[in-house]
């Protein structure tokens, strides 16, 4: 299931249809034991919580010949830290997400991402906000008032933002 860097939540997840006396620890015993055999790096060591784990050069190499698996690289200038982040969060993610799908306007208002949100995700505008602000207070995305109305922002994924969100793509 690690096709790409995840966190051991999001391993978990993956793999409980699949076997459903799967917990949480298992997966956080499971991590350990492939990094000390070589086969799983820790992309960020040192958080506490929100570790994101990534195949090895060498666990790639192990499960293309013993699983048939192509297992592509980790985006280079990816910044882990914030990574865990955002796909701790699901609100995070999703906004995001939306902010990096291809539309007419680059620049895109808070109650326009909500609304794109809620056919699938009902999500008040409170909680859009509050998350527009956290991924604006990691860097992720940019924000400028609008020329009609300079009381309303409008949001844009910066750099970082974009490189985080096509990792999340892959």
């Amino acid at each position: 299931m690690l096709r790409r860097p995840m966190t051991a939540s999001e391993i978990c997840r993956f793999v409980q249809p699949l076997d459903p006396h799967l917990q949480l620890r298992d997966v956080w015993f499971l991590m350990r034991q492939f990094i000390g055999r070589g086969l799983v790096r820790c992309l960020n060591p040192d958080r506490f919580t929100g570790k994101v784990y990534a195949w090895s050069e060498y666990g790639q190499r192990v499960a293309a010949v013993g699983f048939n698996l192509a297992i592509a690289p980790c985006l280079e200038g990816v910044d882990w830290q914030r990574y865990a982040l955002v796909v701790r969060a699901r609100l995070r993610k999703l906004l995001l997400l939306e902010l990096l799908r291809p539309l007419a306007a680059k620049w895109r208002t808070a109650s326009a991402l909500r609304k794109r949100l809620l056919d699938k995700h009902p999500v008040g505008l409170n909680s859009t906000l509050r998350a527009l602000k956290e991924l604006e207070h990691l860097g992720l995305v940019r924000s400028a008032a609008l020329r009609s109305d300079p009381r309303h922002k409008a949001y844009q994924a910066t750099f970082r933002g974009r490189r985080i969100g096509e990792q999340m793509l892959l």
